[in-house]
Parts: C-alpha cells; structure tokens; sequence
C-alpha cells in the first residue's frame, strides 16, 4: 500500500529532483559561458600585450633613426631605453600568456639584444656603425611582419572568441528561461493534480457518509458504495466505510424481515390462531429477544 505519506515524499522528491536538474543544468551552461569569457579575455590580453609591444617597437625603431640622423641626445635616448623596457615586459607577458612560440620568442630576444647592445654603446659614447643599423634593421623588418601576422591572427581569434561568448550567453539566458518556465509548469501541474486528488477523494468520503447517514435516517433507501480505487488512507478509509454500509444494510434488512413476519404473525393471532411463531431472526439483539418473549407468549 502506497500511503499518504508516500506519496507526499515521491511529489517533494520529485519536486526536489527537478530543483537539481535546474541547478545543475544553469550550473553547466554557467561554466560553458565562463569558459567562452576565459577564452575571449585571454584573446583580447594576448592582443593586448602583442599591440602595446608593437607600438614599442616602433618608438624603438624611431628613436634609433633619430639618433642615427641627429646624434646621440639625451631625448632620444631615454624614449630608446624607456620603450625598450617596456618592449621586454609586453614581451615576457604576450609568451606568459599564450605559451611557447620558438620563432616569435627568437624575434623578440634577437630585436632586444641588438637594440641593448646599441643602447650599451650609446651610454658607453661609442660611435654608431652603419653594420648595427643594417642588422638592427633586418631584425626589424623580420619582426615587424611576424608582429602583424600575429596580431592579425589574434584579431580574428578576438572576433571568434567574442562571437561564441555572445552565443554562450544568449543560450544561458535561453535554457535557463525555458528550463524555469518548464520547472515551474511541471511542479505546479503536481501540486495542482495532487490537490484535485485530495480533494475528490476527501469530498467522495463525505458524500458517502452523508448518503449513508441519510440511511440511516431513512432519507434513502439504497445508500451508493464510496468509488475511491487506491490503496493509500483514502482507500483502505472508503473501503472500511463501505463492508459498513453493506453489513449495517444487510442487517437493516434482516430485521425489516423479521418486523414484517412478526407484524403477519401478529394477523394471524387478532384472527385466532395462537400456533403461529415467528421464524426469522433479526440482527438487532433488541429484536431478537423480543422475537423470542412473543414466541413464548404463543407457546
């Protein structure tokens, strides 16, 4: 028999398990669209450093003409040390970032050294050579389109990355509605069908008792079984009720035939035969002494 308390504990559970179905299915497209931003972030620094060290290089580049063309002078040679430093931490940071690049990483150490050893010479007043110039130049003009294509490249993964957050987050905010909405139909038409229950079931006791009762006032004749078919309170309650309603019937009825004989022995007697007896026996206790205390009256 599945109780009451049963069924209550299968609706919660139910109930509870769709919570975590939700939970875990938010929680999921949660860290799918986390890992969509971690993936966009990540572009957009590496772009970032990759940018800011191609800006330094340039100021390098320059700084390097103008000393070139004008003569060491004091400007020009801060704009050099101060922009190659900065080259070296967007450097450090760009291969921190996006993990091992042999020929990148190549690139940066060659423009580097070669542009610290001129800076070494500038401070030591050693003369600029035509031969530094040309290998810092050919460095340069290496470097410079490895720059570009990568950057090029981390644009388009910027765009990529940005597209398939934009999805990630429009399907969360999509899932997530339809899941709630589908959730909260589901639970309500539960509680809903367990409410008709309770009440059909409640009001199919109390018809039946009533009807009953009105049996037993005499109201009705023919008092209606209770239709309740589970096997939880309400059904072991209506089937209780109703062997009642039978027995107490078939006993109402035992004893209507037995005040019926006794009325028609009760004839027979006003008419002068005194060997009648009565036959039937009542249910009613009442009944069947009395039936008893008029037999032997006869007798």
């Amino acid at each position: 028999m599945k109780s009451l308390n049963a069924k209550v504990v299968t609706i919660i559970s139910i109930i509870a398990a769709l919570l975590v179905f939700l939970f875990i299915s938010i929680e999921f497209l949660l860290s799918k669209a986390r890992s969509s931003f971690d993936d966009y972030m990540k572009d957009v620094t590496q772009y970032s450093y990759m940018n800011a060290g191609m800006i330094e290089a340039y100021r390098i580049r320059v700084a390097i003409g103008n000393l070139n063309i004008f003569g060491i002078n004091s400007y020009d040679k801060t704009v050099l040390e101060d922009s190659l430093k900065n080259f070296i931490k967007n450097k450090n940071d760009y291969l921190k970032e996006s993990g091992k690049n042999d020929n990148l990483q190549n690139l940066f150490n060659a423009f580097a050294s070669k542009n610290q050893s001129f800076l070494d010479n500038i401070k030591s007043n050693k003369e600029i050579s035509d031969q530094d110039i040309k290998d810092i130049t050919v460095i340069w003009r290496d470097l410079k389109q490895s720059m570009q294509d990568e950057i090029s490249k981390l644009k388009k993964q910027e765009e990529i990355s940005l597209e398939i957050r934009t999805k990630a987050a429009h399907s969360l905010g999509l899932y997530s509605t339809v899941l709630i909405i589908a959730i909260i139909v589901l639970s309500s038409g539960i509680l809903w069908f367990s409410k008709i229950y309770l009440i059909n079931s409640i009001t199919s006791i109390s018809n039946g008792l009533k009807n009953f009762f009105d049996f037993l006032n005499n109201k009705n004749n023919n008092p209606k079984d209770i239709k309740i078919n589970s096997n939880d309170e309400f059904g072991v309650m209506a089937k209780m009720i109703n062997e009642n309603i039978n027995l107490v019937k078939e006993n109402l009825n035992q004893d209507s035939i037995a005040v019926n004989e006794s009325l028609q022995r009760a004839k027979e007697v006003e008419n002068g035969n005194l060997s009648v007896r009565i036959t039937s026996k009542p249910a009613s206790p009442g009944l069947n002494q009395l039936k008893d205390v008029l037999n032997k009256m006869l007798s």
